[in-house]
């Protein structure tokens, strides 16, 4: 199994929105045993799975994963226990084929069904603990120490291009005067 991470934002008005994406190639050689016929196939397949991120002024809202997968195999190898009998051999392992071949999308579906199934859940396992450890850090070394200075930090717009994720804040205390001047700009290669 291979994989790539990547972080995409998706454009939002009202919400800093991004999808965790994980890229997936997974190669295989399996040997099927069914009654005395025995299949060795080889097969590839992709999956791609989404997590979904949206901070707005609720709070961070971490969605399940979603994937998709497709796969392709090749029958290598047939062997069955009659193919040292001349005739038997041939007439079970022509059988054991035109069944194979009837069965194909079915198993191919099956089989696309487990990985995605997998993969989401091994996402959710991993990025969960991790969004969740980032966002407990953001607000105990950022939010909190500003609530500590008396101010009362509050989002005045948080948005998302497809490369630029924007948060602003008001940090002000409730009975401080603010200027009329305008914010400062970010840097032009700025992220977030």
């Amino acid at each position: 199994v291979e994989q790539s991470l990547s972080l995409r934002f998706i454009p939002d008005p009202e919400a800093i929105r991004a999808e965790l994406f994980v890229n997936g190639e997974v190669a295989s050689r399996t040997v099927t045993e069914s009654g005395p016929v025995a299949f060795h196939s080889r097969g590839a397949a992709t999956f791609t799975v989404r997590k979904p991120l949206v901070v707005s002024a609720a709070g961070i809202d971490i969605g399940a994963a979603l994937g998709t997968a497709s796969n392709r195999t090749q029958l290598a190898t047939i062997q069955t226990s009659f193919d040292s009998v001349p005739i038997m051999g041939s007439l079970v392992r022509t059988i054991a084929r035109n069944q194979h071949d009837e069965n194909r999308q079915a198993a191919s579906r099956e089989v696309n069904e487990r990985i995605i199934l997998r993969a989401c859940r091994e996402v959710d396992r991993q990025a969960e603990p991790q969004f969740a450890a980032a966002a407990e850090r953001m607000r105990q070394r950022v939010w909190e120490p500003l609530v500590q200075l008396g101010l009362e930090p509050t989002p005045v717009v948080l948005a998302t291009s497809s490369g630029v994720a924007t948060a602003r804040l008001r940090l002000a205390g409730r009975d401080q005067l603010a200027a009329h001047t305008p914010r400062p700009k970010p840097p032009g290669d700025a992220l977030l």
